[in-house]
C-alpha cells in the first residue's frame, strides 16, 4: 500500500504518536506500507513502488500544514484507490474531503468516525468503518495501587461536552475526583500530555473514569482506552457505545448527570461488583477491539480482487466485516444512528425555517453554532435566515467564515451550496459584479444548486447566453459535487422562489423581478418541452 497523507509537523507530539500508533501501526499490520507525505506525481510514485493499493487521507483537524499535492491520479487505472477521512464529524475539512476524493478519482472511502455516515450522508453507500483499536501492549492493567476514586480525563468545560459537564458538577462535590484537562493542542503545554504507557498507568491508577462522545455522540479512544487500562469505564448511554459491546452495570455503566451519584455511591459500596464490572470492561476491550479484529481495509482489497460484475461489498456493522452480497440484495452499509445532539437540534430549526417560524429556527441555528464555532452547518442555516430577514451583510459575514476556513486549511474549492448561497447573498447586498465574479470562479466545480446560483447571477446581469449554459441536470454526466449541506436541496421552482423571496426582503426588487420572469419563461418552455417529448412517445 502507497499512503499519501499530508505530514504531521504541524501536530504537537501527542497527536503524533497517536496517528502513528493509530494509522501507520494498524495499517502495516496488514499491508506493507510506503507512506508519501510531499508533493508528488502519483503515476512515478506507483511506478518506483508497483503499489497493489493506494491509500489518499484527507479531512484533517486543526491542520495549519504543509499541503501535498498529488498530481496525475488518473493514471495507473490498475490500482485500486482508497479514501481515509480523518477529521471530526463536525470539522470544517469534510468538505476538502470531497474536493480532493473528486480530484484525485477516488470513489470508496474509509474512516475511523464512527457516525460519518449521518455527517457524510452523500457517500454513505461507498463508506465503510476501520474503527478505533487500542493496542494491548501500552493500554492493559499494569495493576496499580487505586489511588483516585474518580479520574475526569480531557475537555469537562465546554458546551459540546455536557455529558461530562454535568457529570463533573454532579460528581465533584461527593466524591474524590481528580481531573486532568486535554493540554494537547495548547503548544505552550502540549509537552505535558500524557500519552501511551504513562496515560494507562494514570487510568489503571482510578476506580471509575468517565468520559463521552461530545455531542455528536462519536465513539473516542478513550471509550476503549479505560476499560482496557483497568479502570471502569462510566459513559453516556449511545447507540454506538451499545455497538461496540458495552452493557451497563456488566462491563461499563451509563449514567447522566441526575443518577450518577446514586450509581457511583453503589458502585462504592459494592467493591466486588465493581471489580466485576471493570474486570469485564478490560476484556471486552482486549478480545473484541484491537488490531487483529481491524482487518476491514485489507477485508475490502481482497474482496475487489475477487467481486464479480453482478456483486458488491458491504459492512452489516461499525465493526463488523466486510462482505460480498448480491448486486440486486437491498443490504447497505450500516451506519448507526448516533442521535447526536447538533443533528438533532438542526433539524428542528430547518423544519422552523421552512414554516419561517424565524425566532426558534434563529435559537436552533445559534444553539449549535455555540457548540462550535467553526461547524460549517449551523452558519449556512444562520446565513439562510439572514438572507430572509434582509441582513445580507451578516449573511455574508458567516459565509465567509466558513468558506475562508476551507481554503485556509488546504482546500481549494469551498463547499459548492455555500458558494451558491454566497452569489444570492452578494446579489441581495447589492454587490452584482463581486457576484457575476463569484459565478465565473472554480470552473471545474459543479452541483445543481450551484449551477442555478450561476444561471440566476448571469440572468439578473442580462447574460441570456451565459445564463443558459450553467443549468444542468443530473443525467447531464458533469460528476457533482458533494456538499455537506446535502439535506436542503430544492425542485427548481421552490429554489428560485426562495431566492427571489431573499431579493425582495433585501429591497432588491428589480433583481427579484427580473428572476421571477426569467423563472416563469424557463418552466413554461421546459413544460412546452415535456408535452413534444410525451407526444412523440405517444406517436411511437
Amino acid at each position: 500500500m502507497v499512503y499519501f497523507r499530508w505530514p504531521l509537523t504541524s501536530y504537537p507530539p501527542y497527536n503524533q504518536r497517536l496517528f502513528e500508533r493509530l494509522l501507520v501501526g494498524g495499517l502495516s499490520a496488514y499491508f506493507d506500507l510506503v507512506i508519501v507525505e510531499q508533493d508528488c506525481d502519483y503515476a512515478a510514485i506507483c511506478d518506483l513502488h508497483e503499489p497493489d493499493v493506494a491509500l489518499f487521507e484527507s479531512g484533517n483537524n486543526n491542520y495549519v500544514g504543509p499541503y501535498i499535492r498529488v498530481r496525475n491520479t488518473a493514471s495507473r487505472p490498475h490500482v485500486p484507490k482508497l479514501g481515509f477521512m480523518r477529521a471530526d464529524p463536525m470539522s470544517p475539512s469534510r468538505t476538502t474531503f470531497y474536493a480532493e476524493m473528486e480530484q484525485w478519482g477516488v470513489d470508496t472511502f474509509f474512516t475511523y468516525v464512527t457516525n460519518a455516515g449521518e455527517y457524510l450522508p452523500e457517500i454513505a453507500d461507498q463508506l465503510f468503518y476501520w474503527p478505533f483499536f487500542v493496542d494491548t501492549s501500552i493500554y492493559r492493567d499494569y495493576q496499580q495501587d487505586k489511588l483516585l476514586p474518580i479520574l475526569m480525563l480531557g475537555n469537562t468545560d465546554t458546551p459540546q461536552y455536557e455529558w461530562r459537564k454535568n457529570i463533573r458538577a454532579a460528581l465533584t462535590p461527593r466524591f474524590q475526583t481528580v481531573v486532568v484537562p486535554h493540554v494537547g493542542y495548547d503548544p505552550k503545554q502540549n509537552s505535558q500530555a500524557l500519552h501511551d504507557e504513562r496515560f494507562s498507568r494514570l487510568i489503571n491508577s482510578a476506580y471509575i473514569t468517565p468520559t463521552c462522545g461530545a455531542m455528536v455522540k462519536v465513539l473516542v479512544n478513550k471509550h476503549l482506552e479505560i476499560p482496557a487500562s483497568g479502570s471502569l469505564l462510566l459513559t453516556e448511554d449511545t447507540p454506538i457505545v451499545r455497538e461496540f459491546g458495552f452493557v451497563h452495570m456488566e462491563n461499563c455503566v451509563f449514567a447522566s448527570g441526575e443518577d450518577v451519584c446514586d450509581i457511583v455511591q453503589h458502585l462504592f459500596a459494592h467493591p466486588d461488583e465493581m471489580a466485576r464490572i471493570t474486570s469485564n470492561g478490560h476484556d471486552l476491550v482486549h478480545a473484541r477491539h484491537t488490531i487483529e479484529q481491524r482487518p476491514q481495509i485489507r477485508q475490502w482489497y481482497e474482496l475487489q480482487r475477487v467481486a464479480r460484475s453482478d456483486q458488491r461489498i458491504v459492512q452489516t456493522g461499525v465493526c463488523a466485516d466486510l462482505t460480498l452480497v448480491d448486486a440486486h440484495t437491498p443490504h447497505v452499509n450500516n451506519h448507526v444512528a448516533s442521535d447526536a445532539t447538533d443533528r438533532k437540534v438542526l433539524r428542528h430549526a430547518w423544519r422552523h425555517l421552512r414554516a419561517r417560524a424565524f425566532e426558534p429556527a434563529m435559537e436552533g441555528f445559534a444553539r449549535v453554532h455555540g457548540y462550535t464555532s467553526y461547524m460549517a452547518e449551523p452558519r449556512y442555516g444562520l446565513a439562510t435566515c439572514s438572507l430572509l430577514g434582509a441582513q445580507p451583510s451578516t449573511a455574508l459575514e458567516l459565509l465567509k467564515y466558513s468558506i475562508n476556513t476551507i481554503l485556509a486549511h488546504g482546500g481549494t474549492e469551498p463547499d459548492p451550496m455555500e458558494w451558491a448561497l454566497w452569489m444570492i447573498a452578494l446579489l441581495c447586498d447589492g454587490r452584482e459584479s463581486d457576484a457575476r465574479a463569484a459565478a465565473q470562479a472554480f470552473p471545474t466545480m459543479h452541483r445543481i444548486e450551484l449551477e442555478r446560483a450561476r444561471w440566476a447571477v448571469f440572468t439578473v446581469a442580462g447574460e441570456a447566453e451565459r445564463a443558459g449554459a450553467c443549468l444542468l441536470t443530473e443525467e447531464s454526466g458533469v460528476t457533482q459535487r458533494r456538499s455537506i449541506h446535502s439535506g436542503h436541496t430544492h425542485s427548481f421552482e421552490s429554489q428560485m422562489s426562495e431566492w427571489v423571496e431573499m431579493l425582495r426582503a433585501c429591497v432588491r426588487h428589480r433583481q427579484a423581478s427580473a428572476l421571477e420572469s426569467a423563472v416563469r419563461r424557463h418552466v413554461r418552455a421546459a413544460q412546452r418541452s415535456a408535452v413534444r417529448e410525451t407526444s412523440e412517445l405517444v406517436a411511437q
